[in-house]
């Protein structure tokens, strides 16, 4: 926060906003409420005429908050032409050294200027500020502050306790407040929470067994009563998993059952299919150019082995079922397919006979 003194003759006042530049009784400050600090907003001086040793001291007494000011016909008091900094401020105090002559070179002496050392005289800021009313002022303004947060505090206190429903609310709140308990809740807390727990036990007991109920007479595979029986073995309140085992067993004889009767559904599809080739019937490995049972030429490009290859029926499937796979010019057929079994010597013979080449 900035704000303004202006001041005469020893007589402070406070101002929000102020343009020192512009007004010679008015003084420029900074507050930190958080650091309880206040300081003056009075520019560093500086000047075109300061020579390079000059700059340097001048950096070396800021540091420590001393600086050189120049005064003269247009000196450094001049605010309107040297703007508004310490050596123009009613804080400043000298701090020229018993032993530096007033008139600091010649240069000086030539052009009629006075160079001095000068800082911000703390003590007289703060009676000023004190005099002002702004002490007063700030005080005021942080016990605001404080009772305001002191409120929010209350607020949210209270709040927290009359909204917590769960034991995890109100255990929150024991923890947050059981060394401030300004209306003594932290004991009724406690017995609620205790209340609260209770209930939800309860309530997290009936989901239990509800969810134990209905596992068993939703599960319908033999891998849902597998997973019933695996979780409630060790509880198990209404004697369901001697029923849940024999309820797997049937099931699964069911699955097995089924699973057979789709094998040999699919088998018959894709006999009928291999018995029903023909040429230009699309295969898993293109269509049929030539058939001379048991096999089929099929076209179907192979890089360096050709575009078309004899194949056996029964080891052709419709172009929907599986793809086509040939490994150093070898059809490889896909596994777990229903291939009638027949060693790969009659294979060779069989097809040898057909193509009419010497065995």
């Amino acid at each position: 926060m900035s704000f303004c003194l202006v001041g005469e003759n020893d007589q402070w006042t406070w101002q929000q906003e102020c343009t020192p530049e512009k007004q010679p009784t008015a003084e420029r400050v900074f507050v930190s409420l958080g650091q309880k600090v206040i300081w003056l907003g009075a520019g560093t001086p500086s000047s075109k005429a300061e020579s390079n040793l000059e700059k340097q001291r001048k950096r070396q007494y800021g540091s420590s908050g001393t600086y050189e000011c120049f005064y003269g016909v247009f000196g450094a008091s001049d605010r309107e032409k040297n703007g508004y900094t310490i050596c123009s401020s009613a804080f400043a105090e000298s701090r020229t050294g018993a032993g530096e002559a007033v008139v600091g070179n010649l240069f000086n002496v030539v052009v009629g200027t006075t160079r001095l050392r000068k800082g911000v005289n703390k003590v007289a800021l703060l009676e000023a500020a004190d005099k002002s009313g702004l002490l007063a002022h700030l005080d005021q303004v942080a016990a605001d502050k404080a009772n305001a947060a002191k409120d929010r505090a209350y607020a949210e206190y209270r709040q927290a306790f009359e909204t917590a429903s769960t034991s995890v609310d109100f255990l929150r709140f024991i923890k947050k407040y059981s060394k401030e308990d300004p209306d003594g809740l932290v004991p009724q807390a406690k017995e609620k929470m205790q209340l609260v727990a209770a209930r939800e036990e309860a309530e997290d007991k009936a989901r239990r067994y509800e969810d134990y109920k209905r596992q068993f007479s939703e599960g319908k595979t033999a891998l849902d009563m597998e997973n019933f029986i695996q979780r409630y073995s060790q509880n198990d309140p209404d004697g369901l998993v001697p029923k849940a085992m024999k309820k797997r067993d049937v099931l699964a004889r069911q699955e097995e059952a089924a699973q057979r009767q789709q094998r040999e559904k699919t088998l018959a599809q894709m006999k009928a299919f291999q018995r029903g080739l023909h040429t230009g019937t699309e295969t898993n490995c293109g269509p049929v150019v030539e058939l001379k049972p048991p096999l089929a030429k099929i076209y179907f490009p192979v890089p360096n082995y050709g575009n078309e290859h004899w194949l056996r029926i029964d080891e052709l499937y419709p172009s929907w079922a599986t793809g086509c796979r040939f490994v150093n010019g070898r059809y490889q057929p896909p596994e777990g397919s229903y291939i009638a079994e027949r060693s790969r010597e009659l294979l060779i013979r069989g097809v040898d006979r057909i193509l009419g080449n010497p065995h």
